[in-house]
């Protein structure tokens, strides 16, 4: 049995079992084992090996560690009748959020559309969910797991689906959950400053992987560029009179940072700024350290600070006694803000 929690009760009927009781948890945590109370107010004790561990019903580990892996034993002795068993207690990796999904273009067989490819690590092992909208609204497309490891997901999704929509794939286990997604241009539209979903400008750190796509209506053909016209490597394809053309690094370095454009030879265009950073940053643009308010202005008043970093910081309020209170999260996956 897998325990996620830090409490273990046992009882009774675990006393005098043919075999060991397993229990495992990960690395990390704090245990406690205890024994419900037995009739006949028994004396009893925990050991592992020949060595006692304490006296009483209860046995605690402050941090389990993978050393704390092995049998320990719980005897009980009432009138002269002996009760015990054999705990086999098995200290895993420890917990860890999903880490920042791998978002792979697999360039499809000729005549063949293409797909895509999401990888995460973490334990649990995350799950992947796939969403053709950057609020991830809807039931959403669990893909084609084919990862066979513990602690890594590969799942793979066809683009059949997303040929006119945006693609995100998020990674999901009991400590968290981490997107990625792919950044899609659409030239048939006009970008408005209030636009929510095409990125201005994306950053990322070195070795991460940058997958960008715009489109047209057919008889067009479009091409990305950088900001002094060189030509990247490109796949384009058509699909249901859309034509689009995707750019696709596997692992982005410092120097692919700049201005990608992307043109049409109908004269459209639309760009964005790719930042690849090897250093994180933060800083606080906009903060009141002090606020005088009256009692009538209490019910309603609202602290605000404004914070950019990179990576996305989860921060929070501190207030009197200790209380807090979660900062909102940026909605766009490209918002450091």
């Amino acid at each position: 049995m897998l325990f996620q929690g830090v409490w273990c009760t046992l009882s009774e009927a675990h006393l005098n079992g043919s075999g060991p009781t397993r229990l495992e948890v990960p690395a990390g945590q704090s245990l406690h084992i205890i024994m419900q109370s037995l009739p006949g107010d028994p004396v009893c004790s925990w050991s592992r090996g020949p060595d006692p561990i304490r006296g009483g019903y209860s046995m605690a580990i402050p941090q389990t560690s993978v050393s704390d892996s092995g049998e320990y034993s719980f005897g009980c002795v009432n009138c002269g009748i002996i009760s015990s068993l054999t705990l086999s207690l098995l200290v895993g990796p420890p917990l860890r959020r999903p880490s920042k999904p791998h978002l792979k273009y697999i360039p499809g067989r000729r005549g063949f559309l293409p797909n895509f490819q999401c990888s995460s690590e973490g334990n649990p092992k995350p799950e992947i969910k796939w969403f053709n909208n950057l609020d991830k609204t809807g039931q959403g497309s669990h893909g084609n797991e084919t990862s066979k490891d513990s602690e890594r997901s590969n799942n793979t999704e066809g683009s059949k689906p997303y040929y006119k929509t945006t693609v995100m794939c998020c990674a999901i286990n009991p400590k968290g959950e981490e997107c990625s997604q792919l950044y899609d241009y659409d030239l048939d539209s006009s970008r408005s400053v209030d636009d929510d979903n095409e990125a201005p400008e994306i950053t990322l750190s070195p070795g991460q992987p940058l997958l960008l796509r715009c489109r047209e209506r057919e008889n067009s053909t479009t091409q990305w560029l950088t900001e002094n016209q060189e030509h990247v490597s490109v796949y384009q394809l058509s699909y249901k009179g859309i034509g689009m053309t995707y750019l696709f690094f596997e692992s982005v370095r410092v120097n692919h940072s700049g201005i990608y454009i992307c043109r049409s030879n109908k004269n459209k265009m639309k760009s964005t700024h790719i930042r690849v950073l090897e250093k994180g940053f933060i800083s606080i643009d906009q903060l009141n350290e002090s606020s005088t308010i009256s009692a009538q202005e209490m019910p309603g008043f609202c602290l605000r600070a404004l914070v950019s970093s990179y990576p996305l910081l989860r921060c929070h309020w501190l207030g009197p006694g200790g209380v807090q209170t979660q900062c909102p999260e940026p909605t766009r996956l490209w918002k450091n803000r």
